[in-house]
């Protein structure tokens, strides 16, 4: 059994920490830094690259965060009329404008 675990872990332990820390760097709740740090520790215990445990970790965040920029980006308003029709699109834009600019820009820099 823990041959297994382990060949599975040298095989495809590389690819799931990058689709995990990409996925939650897009948006998506999943426990990517959960799989960051059993990544670490199958490093320490030899079973993965700890440069390529830190590269695919870099890697997945930096794609994930900018799909997820690109999306809110081309697609935001688009979405929020999909979900919000009418007048109800035209209160939520106004109210994003209005009262959510300023904490919108801050959290992009301080973050």
């Amino acid at each position: 059994m823990h041959e297994t675990i382990a060949g599975l872990i040298a095989s495809f332990g590389y690819v799931v920490l990058f689709l995990l820390v990409g996925l939650e760097s897009l948006g998506i709740p999943l426990p990517g830094e959960t799989a960051l740090v059993t990544a670490a520790a199958f490093a320490a215990l030899g079973h993965l690259s700890i440069s390529a445990v830190i590269a695919t970790a870099v890697a997945a965040a930096i794609i994930g965060d900018n799909g997820g920029y690109w999306i809110g980006r081309a697609g935001g308003i688009a979405l929020g009329i999909l979900i919000r029709r009418g007048e109800k699109n035209d209160r939520m834009r106004f109210n994003i404008y209005r009262y959510h600019r300023t904490k919108i820009g801050a959290g992009t820099y301080l973050l």
